[in-house]
């Protein structure tokens, strides 16, 4: 197993979108709970029972979706290996001898890339961040431009700037 220079995983700890998504799933339990075991219709035009249910899947789903994101950024000796779990079924690497340029940067997620997540601006420029303004920058020599969103920027800044001085 290569050495591992630097290693990161993110989770998603915005407490504004936790309270927003709890109280989604909150409102709506309320109203199933009316609907289904007290029986007092929910609205002037209620939904049939099953269709309530079913609805229902989304703000669960939504909140173990956001339960189980993760980003795993790590750097060894083969280049930068990442994932954005669930979406990534496994781990990307992109060898040194593909990277143009390596930086870390700070950025503006909802100017740059309208948000975080796995945002795409084009085909040949994406983001993969969950929370934060400091991403490491990868320029591909395909002219790809791929940014990790990290929280440890200092500490990767280091590792990144002993890279170019050491080619690690």
């Amino acid at each position: 197993m290569p050495n591992i220079y630097y290693s990161e995983e993110q989770k998603v700890t915005n407490k504004w979108l936790w309270i927003l998504i709890s109280t989604v799933c909150i409102v709506y339990f309320y109203g199933l709970t009316e609907q289904l075991i007290f029986k007092k219709a929910v609205g002037t035009n209620p939904a049939p029972d099953w269709v309530m249910i079913i609805i229902g899947l989304i703000p669960v789903l939504l909140f173990y979706l956001f339960y189980k994101i993760k980003l795993f950024v790590k750097i060894d000796v083969e280049g930068v290996h990442y994932r954005f779990y669930p979406m990534h079924g496994k781990e990307r690497l992109i060898k040194w001898e593909e990277i143009d340029k390596i930086y870390v940067r700070k950025y503006r997620p909802i100017a740059e890339y309208g948000g975080w997540g796995i945002r795409t601006l084009n085909r040949n420029n994406i983001s993969y961040s969950i929370s934060g303004k400091n991403g490491l920058q990868l320029e591909l020599k395909n002219k790809k431009k791929i940014l990790l969103g990290t929280l440890n920027h200092e500490e990767l800044n280091k590792i990144i700037e002993n890279y170019k001085k050491n080619s690690l």
